[in-house]
């Protein structure tokens, strides 16, 4: 990750969007804080969750606390409560069992929480013209992230929060279509998701 990436329609903007301002945050994965430093900047509360410690370093500054660790492994009673948001930005494609961490957040929330998701959609056509000619390479960054643990369609995305115990209210997308216009790429995003879609970013509330 090289930094904010303030474009319109990408995954870091639509996040940051959805979390609204003066509000309490829960950020999974935080890396260096580039997400953090914007939600702060919206005058948020961020407290943040990362494993590695460099990265927590730099981060630090733009959070109220921050908590060291991995999030399969670490005491969620020791992370806080009534939290009007948790972000995933960009986290679940990288746990063992991503299911059981999403649970897990509801005892975090407030009565009103939500958490906001963001995953790389293994669906995408660069993907599924690579497997015509026989390739699955991965790769340093991108879709097939090497670290990449599970890989995400729109349905099974969709499939896991609700299985978790989540209600999804809000479904977006970062579109992605061999097309030079964005106002085509937007057009193709929106009428076949699956296809078009780079990344899915989903606002979720706990079910009542």
């Amino acid at each position: 990750m090289q930094g904010f990436n303030a474009k319109e329609f990408s995954a870091h903007s639509q996040i940051v969007a959805l979390a609204g301002k003066n509000r309490k945050i829960l950020e999974f994965g935080c890396g260096k804080g580039f997400v953090s430093e914007q939600l702060q900047k919206n005058c948020n509360k961020v407290t943040a969750i990362e494993i590695d410690t460099e990265s927590a370093g730099q981060a630090e500054k733009f959070c109220e606390k921050i908590i060291l660790g991995n999030i399969e492994k670490i005491d969620f009673e020791k992370i806080g409560k009534d939290f009007d948001a948790a972000i995933f930005a960009d986290v679940l494609e990288h746990l063992k069992n991503p299911e059981e961490t999403i649970a897990k957040t509801k005892k975090l929330l407030s009565l009103e929480g939500k958490i906001i998701v963001s995953v790389p959609n293994i669906a995408n056509w660069k993907i599924r013209f690579g497997l015509l000619l026989g390739k699955f390479d991965y790769a340093k960054q991108g879709i097939l992230d090497k670290t990449h643990l599970k890989f995400f369609t729109l349905k099974t995305i969709k499939k896991a929060i609700e299985n978790s115990g989540f209600e999804i209210e809000k479904i977006s997308s970062v579109p992605s279509a061999p097309v030079p216009s964005m106002a085509l790429k937007k057009a193709l995003s929106k009428i076949f998701p699956g296809a078009f879609s780079f990344q899915f970013i989903i606002l979720a509330r706990v079910k009542k």
